[in-house]
C-alpha cells in the first residue's frame, strides 16, 4: 500500500509526530503515534480537543506541535498491529527518516 490521500470514507492508518518528544516527562519517551480510522478529519478532531488517545492528550497538554506527517490508505488493523510491534515507528515518519527505505514503503505489500 502507498501511503497518500485517504479519501473521507476509507479506512486508513495515520502517523503522528511530535516534533520534540515527551523526554521532559519522567519514564515517557514517545515521539509518535499510529492511529486506525474510517474518519480521518473525525478522528483528528476527536484527538485535538481531548477525547482520544491518552498519549496524544499528554503531548497537547505539553503544548507540542502534533503533526499527521504520513497515511496508509486502506490500512487495515493488522497492518496497524504489524508497524506498532516494530517498535520503531521513526522509521516510517518522513520527519525522523527524511531517506525512507524501500522496506518502509511495501510495508503493506509484502511485510517487514
Amino acid at each position: 500500500m502507498r501511503c497518500g490521500p485517504a479519501t473521507p470514507s476509507a479506512q486508513t492508518l495515520y502517523l503522528y509526530c511530535f516534533r520534540q518528544g515527551l523526554e521532559s516527562r519522567p519514564g515517557v519517551f514517545a515521539r509518535h503515534y499510529l492511529g486506525f480510522t474510517r474518519d480521518l478529519e473525525q478522528r483528528d478532531a476527536e484527538h485535538r480537543a481531548g477525547s482520544g488517545s491518552p498519549l496524544l492528550r499528554a503531548a497537547l497538554a505539553a503544548g507540542l506541535e502534533v503533526t499527521i506527517v504520513r497515511l496508509w490508505p486502506g490500512g487495515d488493523r493488522k497492518l496497524e498491529r504489524r508497524l506498532k510491534k516494530t517498535k520503531n515507528l521513526p522509521r516510517y515518519c518522513p520527519i525522523c527518516n527524511p531517506e525512507l527505505n524501500e522496506a518502509a514503503e511495501r510495508i503493506g505489500q509484502k511485510g517487514l
